[in-house]
């Protein structure tokens, strides 16, 4: 049986991160490194990437019989070393934990409320219930100069007041709780957040090596 050498590359910067063998079929072996990363590293760069949607590309770089194919696979993890690249096999991963968080983005700025798109649908509110079709039509035409300032207060003043009270009391309670929940998701779901963390635990997880 032949079997295949891969690397898994980060679909965000094109940086291999990953060499491999497997004698089954690439997306087969793409589909295990999904549900079952190989070591902590491999977990918390995949599950970064997942959360953004993302997954590594696996590309086939060599191939050689199933007897042969662990040595292939050892001699092209050390060349791919050599040529600089910071893979995440096990053990090189210890040296390239802060990667992690490097790799992970920034957590995207929101876009503030624009409020200002409520204006004009509470104009036209107001237009509706603070005037209706009768007296736009009937009465002011009438009106005499004299009459308008009670008219004004008794039929338009008021009428505002009320609704611009109930129309902020409403988008305050309305923006309190989307500022909740937002800081709520941010903190679950932050990939920088989450790849610092899972960092700091690599690192003190890996004893420091001797002298």
């Amino acid at each position: 049986m032949t079997g295949a050498v891969y690397t898994l590359t980060d679909p965000r910067d094109g940086t291999i991160r990953y060499v491999g063998k497997t004698t089954k079929t690439l997306s087969e072996r793409l589909a295990g490194h999904l549900s079952s990363p190989t070591n902590p590293a491999m977990q918390v760069w995949i599950g970064t990437l997942r959360m953004q949607q993302l997954a590594p590309v696996i590309t086939q770089i060599a191939s050689a019989p199933e007897g042969r194919l662990g040595a292939l696979e050892e001699k092209l993890i050390t060349q791919h070393i050599h040529d600089g690249h910071r893979l995440f096999n096990a053990p090189h991963f210890a040296q390239h934990v802060a990667d992690l968080v490097a790799a992970a983005p920034a957590s995207p700025r929101r876009r503030p409320i624009r409020y200002w798109v409520v204006l004009p649908l509470l104009g036209t509110y107001l237009w509706v219930v603070g005037f209706d079709r009768l007296a736009r039509r009937e009465v002011f035409p009438r009106l005499s100069p004299a009459e308008a300032p009670g008219l004004f207060r008794s039929y338009f003043a008021q009428p505002l007041l009320m609704i611009c009270v109930h129309a902020l009391v409403v988008l305050a309670v309305w923006a309190l709780f989307a500022c909740l929940r937002r800081r709520s998701e941010a903190k679950r779901s932050d990939p920088a957040r989450v790849a610092a963390a899972a960092a700091q635990a690599l690192t003190d997880a890996i004893p420091p090596r001797s002298a």
